[in-house]
């Protein structure tokens, strides 16, 4: 069964865990912008003002940026990986503005995600909880330190 990107950002905007899928399938994917792209290396790019923060408004299909915007902007179709490097990580994104659900895309997770140590550091957490799920010393059977025998804080019958 496959998963939309909406019902990833759903669940990325409700819980934590919903994090890693999302942002995996943002860098994969291409991002419509309002702009023009004048060569190879330039872009003209339009932001916006959300709250008093100048915010780049990102699109994840082109269905997604007609909806909101009609015929009324024309728009770069472009990676996500090649927008984190030619737009830079100092303005944050708004992913999927006036769609629904929508998510603003801070600079911190811009700058993580441009150089992969947000991927990095949930495969290590989740990789880690599973260590931990996987070896729990108290449920082993194995005596710990200090535990007596392996009761792991378990309080005798006394």
């Amino acid at each position: 069964m496959s998963v939309s990107f909406d019902e990833l950002l759903a669940a990325a905007i409700e819980r934590a865990s919903g994090r890693f899928l999302f942002y995996r399938a943002l860098v994969e994917l291409e991002l419509f912008v309002i702009g023009s792209a004048e060569d190879e290396e330039t872009l003209n790019l339009k932001y916006m003002e959300e709250d008093g923060e100048l915010v780049l408004p990102v699109f994840t299909s082109r269905e997604k940026f007609e909806e909101t915007f009609k015929s009324e902007y024309r728009y770069v179709r472009i990676p996500t990986e090649l927008l984190l490097e030619m737009a830079g990580t100092a303005i944050p994104w708004l992913v999927n503005p006036f769609t629904g659900v929508s998510k603003k895309i801070i600079r911190e997770e811009l700058e993580t995600l441009k150089d992969g140590r947000i991927l990095h550091y949930f495969f290590e957490s989740v990789k880690k909880a599973y260590l931990i799920n996987l070896f729990d010393p108290c449920w082993s059977g194995f005596p710990t330190a200090g535990s007596g025998g392996g009761s792991c804080g378990r309080r005798s019958g006394r």
